[in-house]
């Protein structure tokens, strides 16, 4: 079983690395993608804040019940949020675009899960 803070570290670099190449790519993914690059920017902000946001979360030793919970409170409307865009709004995005939100909803899920097991085997 992975330490709750070794998956919250993992899913903040997760986080970061994803909204920093949203920020980064915008104009380059937008079309592969199929949503505007404004659009892109400002989710990979806001996903690259919740990174650094779940970093400071696991710092302290043990890490915050409070605080885990909530990030996998997060993980998980990520994940139906995804569900809901994938399921309701299926002319949103490009073929492509569904297939790495999807994929990507499936690691958040991930996530999610072995923060829970971590958080759960720490108390």
């Amino acid at each position: 079983m992975l330490p709750l803070r070794t998956v919250l570290r993992a899913n903040s670099a997760f986080s970061l690395t994803s909204g920093a190449a949203l920020v980064f790519g915008a104009f380059v993914l937008d079309d592969l993608l199929g949503l505007p690059a404004g659009w892109l920017a400002a989710l990979g902000a806001g996903v690259a804040a919740f990174g650094l946001l779940v970093r400071r979360l696991s710092d302290p030793d043990p890490v915050p019940t409070g605080a885990a919970l909530f990030v996998i409170a997060a993980d998980l409307s990520w994940v139906i949020g995804t569900a809901v865009v994938l399921l309701a709004f299926p002319d949103l995005l490009s073929a492509t675009g569904m297939w790495v939100f999807g994929i990507i909803g499936l690691f958040v899920l991930d996530f999610a899960l072995l923060q829970a097991l971590g958080l759960r085997s720490s108390r």
